[in-house]
C-alpha cells in the first residue's frame, strides 16, 4: 500500500480533474471497447473520485501525454495488487460477455 501511496503523490493525482480525457483535438482515433475507471482515493482526510476512458489510441506514441501514461500505471499497479489478492485467484474464471 505505502508503494501505491507513493506513486499517488508521485503523479499527483489529487491534481487530475474529476473527469479525465484526452484532448479530442489530439486524438487519432477512439476504440471501442475500451477500459473505464473510476477510483475512488482517500487519504490524509481527504477524499476524491476520479474517471477515466482509456480510450485513445495515439497516432505517435509520443504524442500521448504523461499524465495518461501515469495514470495507467497506476490503475495496472492497483490491478496487480487485487489480481495477487487470494479471493480473487478463488474467482470463477472469465469467459467473456454472454452473447
Amino acid at each position: 500500500m505505502k508503494t501505491l501511496y507513493k506513486q499517488m503523490v508521485k503523479i499527483n493525482v489529487w491534481n487530475y480533474p474529476e473527469t479525465f480525457d484526452a484532448d479530442p483535438r489530439r486524438m487519432r482515433r477512439i476504440v471501442f471497447p475500451h477500459n473505464t475507471y473510476r477510483l475512488k482515493i482517500q487519504a490524509a482526510g481527504k477524499m476524491k473520485e476520479k474517471f477515466w476512458r482509456d480510450w485513445v489510441v495515439w497516432g505517435n506514441p509520443n504524442e500521448e501525454p504523461v499524465a495518461a501514461i501515469e495514470l495507467r500505471n497506476l490503475i495496472n499497479q492497483i490491478v496487480d495488487m487485487i489480481m495477487e489478492k487470494e479471493e480473487y485467484k478463488k474467482l470463477p474464471e472469465f469467459h467473456g460477455p454472454v452473447s
